[in-house]
């Protein structure tokens, strides 16, 4: 019983060591590292918006395309279904399932 409340104390103790040493060991970014960085950063933003925006030029048109096929697919499933109606046919049973 002891070993397992000398474990549960055991483990934050090592953590708290560990977290300190890695404060001890960090260092404040100088003039040159801190430029560097923030043309790293700067860069990644640059790249991210491109990618961004090519990709909603991409879109806009694509989405155009699909809705008025869509549009147009219905337009012809109401043509069919009222020609059928006025000539009294029955709705093909695999046009249903659509």
């Amino acid at each position: 019983m002891s070993d397992a409340i000398k474990d549960l104390v055991e483990i934050p103790q090592s953590f708290v060591k560990d977290g300190t040493q890695f404060f001890n060991k960090c260092t404040k970014p100088n003039k040159k590292e801190y430029l560097q960085i923030c043309r790293a950063v700067g860069m990644g933003f640059v790249v991210m918006g491109f990618i961004g925006y090519f990709v909603k030029l991409i879109h806009i048109p694509l989405r155009q395309i699909v809705s008025v096929s869509l549009q147009q697919a219905q337009h012809h499933f109401e043509a069919l279904s009222l020609m059928l109606y006025a000539f009294r046919l029955p709705f093909p049973a695999s046009l249903c399932e659509l």
